[in-house]
């Protein structure tokens, strides 16, 4: 299977593609650009929105609004681009959030990175239901994909300096997290990034240097691989009306020449996905 072009925007960190079912929309970022990104199945490119705290992930709010990981921590996104803090967790300057992803209980994870992506002193972060943040995992290098089981009692999850997807297990009730352990380990000179499920229980894993997407069981055997004609792959969601579309946030940064980099892609892998888990944090305090 090979990708296509669907946005050929130049985004030097393009990231975090959501699939929005409402407005049959997939939203992504540019982080480096500090900038949301919108596809329509309907309209196409949506018009750029600045953001003026650096992105690192969105997800779905239960009222149909969007929650977005930024430089100091969790926020509200309205459609003109401005926040709301809902909890603030990075005072450093030279760290920011990266990836993050929605639970099925409603919560929302997110990992914090330092800019320069060579220091393990990051954390993954939770917000719990009742607004408050806590520490759930550290250190973390680079934070990148996380993904969860219907249940609530698995978390697959990338510190890419670790070149490994994890699996750990999840109280479903608390949010704590035991029993770390890798699944599948990649070879110098590519990292794992974002990832997602599909609707069989196979893990997508986006890899960055690696020109692909890559498919793995439940034993951590690679199955199936989407090519993509750029090196650096971050990101990948299912959706489209029938969630049987794959699509991949690539990088620019570093490679400039390729003018395919950075783009937004699509593929038919053959398989259905999974619609989002909304959070369900409450009101801004």
């Amino acid at each position: 299977m090979r990708a296509t072009a669907l946005d050929p925007v130049h985004a030097s960190l393009g990231e975090g593609p959501l699939w929005d079912a409402e407005r049959g929309v997939v939203h992504w970022v540019d982080i480096d650009a500090s900038t949301w990104h919108r596809w329509s199945v309907r309209d196409g490119a949506l018009p750029v929105v600045h953001v003026p705290q650096t992105p690192g992930f969105l997800v779905l709010q239960a009222n149909a609004g969007l929650l977005a990981g930024v430089e100091s921590g969790f926020a509200m996104l309205h459609e003109d681009g401005t926040l709301t803090m809902l909890a603030e967790v990075e005072t450093r300057p030279d760290h920011r959030m990266n990836d993050g992803e929605a639970d099925p209980q409603g919560r929302v994870w997110g990992s914090t990175v330092a800019r320069s992506c060579d220091q393990p002193t990051g954390a993954l972060w939770r917000l719990d239901l009742d607004g408050t943040a806590h520490v759930a995992l550290e250190p973390v290098t680079i934070g990148n994909g996380i993904a969860f089981s219907d249940d609530g009692a698995r978390m697959w999850f990338v510190d890419s300096a670790r070149r490994a997807v994890d699996l750990l297990d999840i109280d479903p009730a608390t949010g704590d997290l035991s029993n770390r352990r890798t699944l599948v380990r990649f070879p110098a000179g590519e990292e794992p990034d974002g990832l997602c499920l599909d609707g069989e229980g196979g893990l997508w894993v986006a890899v960055w240097n690696g020109w692909s997407v890559r498919r793995y069981d439940p034993d951590g055997r690679e199955t199936a691989r989407v090519d993509v004609p750029t090196a650096r792959v971050t990101s990948c969601a299912f959706g489209g009306p029938e969630l049987d579309v794959l699509f991949i946030t690539t990088a620019a940064k570093g490679d400039r020449d390729d003018p395919l980099a950075g783009a937004l892609f699509c593929a038919e892998p053959g398989v259905r996905g999974r619609l989002p888990y909304s959070v369900k944090v409450g009101a801004p305090r």
